[in-house]
């Protein structure tokens, strides 16, 4: 399924939630429009390293931040590595790996740097 979130698109793979699209969808746009700022959504988390750095991604509350040397040390994985897994991210926005940011940037994003800065803004209200 894909979301149009300011001005890119997240592709969610939905068949890692157990809610129907129109729930996902319904959380997603109250968490747009800062009515939510956790996801009630069943998910599953994919296995091996990926699932490990998300679900690490999504223990981080909303409006916080880690960096990526924090998280890899914290995991005992590259920095590289972890970046990697951050950008198969298959729940963008449900799993929050937007919160995990460079030293002295923002990081990448697989919709791209803007999406990823508006979200930070919009969870630290000067969105």
């Amino acid at each position: 399924m894909i979301v149009a979130v300011f001005s890119g698109e997240l592709v969610i793979d939905e068949d890692l939630v157990n809610q129907t699209e129109s729930e996902i969808r319904k959380q997603m746009h109250e968490y747009l429009e800062k009515e939510r700022k956790t996801f009630s959504l069943d998910t599953s988390f994919p296995s091996g390293g990926l699932g490990l750095v998300l679900r690490k991604a999504s223990q981080i509350p909303y409006g916080e931040t880690r960096t990526y040397g924090a998280v890899a040390d914290e995991l005992d994985i590259d920095k590289l590595k972890l970046g990697e897994y951050l950008d198969r991210n298959p729940l963008p926005l449900i799993i929050p790996s937007h919160r995990v940011i460079g030293e002295n940037s923002i990081g990448s994003y697989k919709t791209g740097r803007e999406v990823k800065r508006r979200l930070l803004e919009l969870e630290r209200g000067s969105d």
